[in-house]
């Protein structure tokens, strides 16, 4: 419900009451009935409702109404009565009002004020409605609800619905006016704040709307929606802070455009509880915004206006201009370009107008034009320096220039002439002489060609050669001759020629001078045939002189030339196989070289001497190794031609290894072969046994590290798979790794010793680790898991796990990783996950004021805000914070302060006290001494404030007050206020008798 009222008011609390804000309405007239129709007044409310210790202003207009109206100077006097239908909270209306439980008391509801014109600073009377006529207003000159009057009005909190009538009315004309006012919702106030009145474009900017009830100590609660002049900010739901009947809603931009902007927050209110707020709106705050400064960046190499090569054209120089976070915004040109410039280094300055968020700004950057490298193409056939056949004489390289779009800028010659052909580098040189060119040369190449020799053959009629076959090679020969007849030297083919025949030779001539072009010619070469004779090739000039092979023979000679040398092989057309004596005729039908021949020979064939093998390996009656079986020895005997001619068995066998000998006899029954007999040898040599390892897939051991020393072991078995026995490495091996052992066999009288290297394996075992996380609250120190890592004989292994990655010491959830460093016996570990935790902390908030008060001072007239300081786990000072709501006067308050909270620390708030204690005023008094009049004679006195302000209407002095005659000794004078501690002083009075 609500306090109203129009002059003053005192509560009297039979339960605390709410109460209620206004609505300022214009000042428009309103005709306020009154019972009487027939007389009326025009009268004007500034309020359509009012708030305990606001302004009440009623004002009449002294102008023609509908009855008569109050005139200048009249007594407007204020009269309070009840409505009838107020109604309790369940809508009885039973017992409300005077005769029951009457939610309104009225106390003395008679008072009034007469009506008066105020006047403006340049003394003219104020005219409210603006109407050109000025108003007559009824309250105290100083227009508040104060004790000038005693008329008060209260309404408990039960009663809902209830409004309150005022009658104005005044004591000549007899006018009334009626004036109803009924419940409002809590007026507010709004008020925008900027975190800085002058900020920078880009830089964010923080809003603060402060919303203040007009009474009452709930915080308003609604929506509250920043306005950059027309435009909205956007809307805040939630309020940053709220405190003693204030609320603040905050908005951070940081897109405000360069320039002046007028900031104003409007607020719409909503229902908490049994309280609902009006609307406000702000005034407008001015908010500038400064333009931001440019980086200005030549666009050229390393940041120059340009950077190019001479082109004979005109360059400016360009930069790029970046705004805030790097971003482009522009370009910034030159205003000099450079038009038909000669190379050099030009200082440019690049300007930047700037615009509506930027500052205009201006940078002078360095621009070279280099010196461009002209091009130097050599004269001679595609850009060589000279080309030329050889001739004897001297030439030198030389070149044209050519500078920007190919122009001519001079000639290049090298300084080394050349003769003898070839290919030659030469260097062509170029000096600039117009200063935009570099300095240049370039190598080229220079070709001297080779000549053509003159080739003639040495023999008759040019030919290459002309002789009689005589089985030696002869080659062509020929003369070589170059220019002007010169003897070059002679020229040899390369084909030898030894049969008798007509040839095409070719003559070739390699150059050793240099200068000429090797060279061939085709000549004839002749060479006639010669006589051979005939010689057997067997024994003493036989046709064939030899022992029975099996094959067919023919009588065989050789055909020499005169010189002896073999020109060939003749056969006889008649061969023989078996044994006896042969003549044959020998014929040479001639060839190429020699003419044809022929001669008779005796030829010769002898009965041969049969072999005997053993069948065994390299000849032996029997070779294999022992296999547990019985074995005779055997042979073949063989022809010459390599036929069998049969096979031998011994009548002996053997089982076990060893060497032994049987005679093996062969009887010819053919008439080709002589009788023989041979001794064999037998064999039968030690097996190889096979040793397989016992471990997995045949390894000699195969296990898992556990600290124990392991041999290989090995299983022997016979070629028949009989068991022979279980053998063992002499070495043993504990750690983890792969070792090459060898098993050995000693063997027996049928095996032989045998040694096997075999791989062991003893495996990297698996370390026991255990890693314990951390969740614990931020304490300002580092925290690191903790683990153990343990071996398969209980061994610590716990140095090599590294926990480093898991040390925090700012509050957050991680996920580390651990790793295990293993050794040669145990596993690495990579990269295994844990997950760590610390808390955010818990603040400590301790009001800066004494024992922890938010404010502790004696009251001296200023402001106070509550301030603390936040502490964090290890006592750090994490900085201080200041209380929302302000206060003054005397009293105890409760203030609440807000944390917000960082990285390691929770948000909080804490409540604490604030005090202002009361102080004490300077009080003096002075009784008085005076005849008796019959009057009244009261004590005098003052009382001065901390600040020296007049506080002596707190005195009371009714106790010094006497008419009578009399010696008044330690009258009390009290003083009461509630900024200041109660005194009482005593003064002493005489009233001396008339």
């Amino acid at each position: 419900m609500k306090f109203t009222k129009l002059l003053n008011f005192t509560i009297r609390h039979h339960r605390e009451s709410r109460p209620n804000a206004f609505v300022l309405e214009s000042l428009e007239p309103r005709v306020l009935l009154s019972a009487t129709p027939m007389i009326a007044a025009v009268v004007t409310t500034d309020h359509l409702d009012y708030a305990p210790g606001e302004t009440a202003v009623i004002t009449t207009a002294n102008q023609t109404g509908e009855g008569p109206q109050f005139a200048a100077g009249e007594m407007v006097r204020f009269q309070v009565a009840r409505t009838d239908d107020m109604a309790d909270s369940s809508s009885t209306t039973a017992n409300v009002g005077p005769a029951g439980n009457g939610a309104w008391y009225v106390i003395d509801g008679i008072g009034g004020f007469t009506t008066h014109q105020q006047f403006d600073a340049m003394g003219q009377a104020i005219d409210r409605d603006g109407n050109g006529i000025a108003d007559w207003i009824a309250p105290d000159n100083d227009n508040t609800v104060n004790g000038s009057i005693s008329t008060t009005w209260f309404v408990e909190e039960q009663y809902r619905n209830s409004s309150l009538i005022v009658t104005a009315a005044d004591q000549k004309s007899g006018a009334i006016a009626n004036q109803a006012f009924t419940d409002a919702a809590i007026n507010t106030t709004t008020t925008v704040t900027s975190s800085s009145a002058t900020s920078t474009y880009g830089n964010g900017v923080t809003f603060t709307a402060t919303v203040t009830a007009a009474i009452g100590t709930t915080a308003p609660t609604g929506m509250v929606e920043f306005f950059d002049g027309e435009t909205s900010l956007g809307p805040v739901s939630i309020p940053a802070n709220t405190g003693t009947g204030i609320s603040t809603w905050t908005i951070a931009t940081a897109s405000l455009t360069g320039g002046t902007h007028l900031i104003h927050a409007i607020f719409t209110g909503n229902v908490l509880g049994g309280n609902s707020y009006n609307n406000s709106t702000s005034l407008n705050i001015t908010q500038t915004v400064n333009k931001a400064t440019v980086t200005i960046t030549g666009a050229g190499l390393n940041g120059t206006g340009f950077f190019v090569t001479y082109d004979g054209a005109a360059h400016v120089a360009t930069g790029t201009v970046k705004g805030i976070g790097g971003v482009v915004i522009g370009q910034a040109t030159s205003s000099t370009p450079h038009t038909n410039a000669t190379p050099g280094l030009y200082g440019d300055t690049l300007t930047y107008a700037g615009d509506a968020n930027y500052k205009a700004a201006s940078k002078v950057v360095q621009s070279y034009i280099l010196k461009a490298t002209p091009t130097i193409i050599g004269n001679g056939l595609n850009g060589s320096g000279y080309f030329g056949t050889y001739d004897g004489t001297a030439h030198v390289a030389t070149g044209t220039v050519r500078g920007v779009g190919g122009v001519v800028v001079g000639q290049a010659t090298s300084s080394t002439p050349h003769t003898n052909a070839g290919l030659y580098s030469d260097t062509l040189i170029f000096v600039d002489r117009t200063g935009n060119y570099n300095d240049a040369s370039k190598v080229v190449k220079s070709y001297i060609l080779k000549a053509t020799p003159t080739i003639t053959g040495d023999g008759p009629n040019g030919s290459g050669y002309f002789g009689i076959y005589a089985g030696a090679a002869q080659v062509a020969m020929g003369t070589a001759r170059g220019v002007g007849e010169v003897f070059l030297g002679h020229v040899i083919s390369t084909t030898p020629r030894t049969n008798a025949g007509v040839y095409n030779d070719t003559l070739t001539y390699v150059d050793g001078t240099g200068n000429y072009n090797s060279a061939s010619k085709v000549v004839k070469s002749y060479i006639l045939k010669a006589t051979v004779t005939i010689t057997g090739d067997g024994l003493n000039g036989t046709g064939y002189f030899g022992t029975y092979d099996g094959q067919a023979h023919a009588a065989t000679a050789t055909v020499r030339s005169l010189g002896g040398v073999v020109v060939g092989q003749v056969t006889s057309s008649t061969p023989h196989t078996n044994t006896g004596l042969y003549s044959d005729t020998l014929t040479y039908a001639g060839d190429a070289n020699y003419k044809a021949a022929s001669k008779v020979v005796q030829s010769y064939i002898l009965k041969a001497t049969p072999t005997i093998i053993g069948n065994g390996l390299n000849g032996s009656g029997y070779y294999a190794p022992y296999d547990g079986q019985a074995y005779a020895a055997m042979a073949t005997v063989w022809g010459a031609a390599g036929e069998s001619l049969g096979q031998f068995v011994s009548s002996t066998t053997y089982t076990n290894a060893g060497v032994y000998s049987d005679t093996v006899t062969y009887v010819d029954g053919t008439g080709n072969y002589l009788n023989a007999s041979k001794v064999v040898k037998s064999y039968i040599l030690k097996a190889t046994p096979t040793i397989t390892g016992n471990g997995l897939n045949g390894s000699g051991y195969f296990g898992t590290y556990d600290g124990w020393y392991h041999a290989a072991t090995a299983t022997v078995t016979g070629v028949d798979g009989e068991n022979l026995g279980t053998v063992t490495s002499a070495t043993t091996h504990f750690k983890a790794g792969t070792y090459n052992d060898t098993v050995t066999f000693l063997g027996n009288a049928n095996y032989k010793e045998t040694n096997t290297l075999m791989k062991s394996y003893i495996l990297q075992a698996t370390a026991m680790i255990t890693v314990s996380t951390y969740n614990v609250v931020f304490d300002g120190r580092n925290h690191v898991a903790t683990g153990t890592a343990i071996g398969v004989n209980g061994e610590d292994l716990s140095w090599h796990l590294n926990l480093d990655a898991t040390a925090h010491g700012t509050a957050g959830s991680y996920t580390d990783t651990y790793t295990f460093a293993g050794d040669p016996n145990y596993k690495e570990v990579r990269n295994k996950l844990v997950t760590n935790t610390i808390l955010k902390a818990t603040v400590t908030i301790m009001g800066d004021g004494l024992n922890g008060a938010g404010y502790y001072g004696i009251y001296d007239g200023r402001s106070h805000q509550a301030m603390a300081t936040v502490w964090g786990t290890a006592g750090e000072s994490l900085g201080h914070v200041e209380s929302t709501t302000t206060h003054t006067n005397a009293g105890e308050y409760i203030d609440t302060f807000s944390f917000s909270g960082d990285a390691n620390y929770k948000e909080a708030s804490q409540v604490v006290n604030s005090y202002i204690l009361k102080a004490t005023a300077v009080i003096t008094v002075t009784g008085y001494i005076v005849l008796y009049d019959g009057k009244a004679h009261t004590a005098t006195g003052t009382a001065i404030g901390v600040n020296g302000e007049d506080v002596s209407g707190r005195l009371n002095f009714d106790a010094t007050t006497h008419i009578n005659v009399g010696n008044y000794l330690n009258d009390p004078v009290t003083f009461m206020d509630d900024n200041y501690e109660t005194a009482i002083k005593f003064v002493s009075s005489v009233i001396i008798p008339f």
